[in-house]
């Protein structure tokens, strides 16, 4: 139940992000990386006490660690501002988006309000994947996310209790692939044939390999202009 709740908190993030037209997908993009990181930061210690529980030389390493990683995170978020301040649609909106990057918002509602209420919940979110259960369902996950007393409960494993898990897992999959299909349709015709090669590597009977392959055109893909054609890929533009 855990996983099925990543799930829906992935795509609803794929699909708020990467659905998005044209600069605002960019903007979307650095202040969703920048909230991650920042929130690594968080965790990250200012300082550490030597308590002799470890050696000199490891605690010393330690440290050395936790600097390099903060300067990492300082790094990255640096240059995602950087990447912000260079869009043409910031010169027209700077006070609004200095706004959204001092609080990381990646899920404003609407783009020009500095207010500190524009921002999706992640019920509405939910909303956004179009699926036929009432998007409440994957709140109530978070009782088996953080290991909430119901969690523990013991429950007749048959397919009868299981099988409302089982198809909304699969409605989610079939949402991830409704996405890849979409924002990499220019890349999957290169793609594909090297994922189904890899299956024979890992011993795949010839026979299904090929005929797979039969099925996958192998064109030359175009660069779309997405994150993916210009950067990296759409989770990871150039951080």
């Amino acid at each position: 139940m855990a996983i099925l709740r990543v799930m829906a908190d992935t795509l609803s993030a794929l699909y708020l992000i990467y659905k998005e037209e044209g600069e605002k997908l960019y903007l979307r993009h650095y202040l969703y990386v920048m909230d991650g990181v920042n929130n690594r930061l968080k965790y990250l210690p200012n300082s550490i006490d030597y308590d002799n529980k470890i050696s000199k030389s490891e605690y010393d390493a330690l440290c050395k660690q936790i600097e390099s990683s903060k300067n990492n995170c300082y790094g990255t978020i640096n240059h995602c501002v950087s990447e912000i301040h260079s869009l043409s649609l910031y010169h027209g909106q700077m006070y609004v988006i200095d706004k959204l990057i001092k609080s990381q918002n990646w899920k404003f509602k609407t783009f020009g309000s500095a207010n500190k209420n524009n921002s999706y919940s992640w019920l509405e979110m939910y909303e956004k994947l179009k699926l036929q259960c009432n998007p409440t369902f994957f709140s109530y996950l978070s009782e088996f996310v953080h290991g909430l007393s119901i969690s523990n409960i013991a429950v007749d494993i048959d397919n009868t209790t299981f099988e409302p898990i089982y198809g909304t897992t699969l409605v989610l999959l079939g949402r991830l692939h409704d996405f890849i299909e979409d924002y990499y349709r220019d890349e999957l015709p290169l793609i594909k044939p090297k994922l189904i090669s890899w299956l024979l590597d890992n011993d795949m009977p010839q026979k299904y390999v090929e005929k797979l392959m039969k099925k996958v055109p192998l064109s030359v893909p175009r660069c779309s202009g997405k994150p993916s054609c210009r950067t990296g890929t759409a989770l990871d533009r150039k951080v």
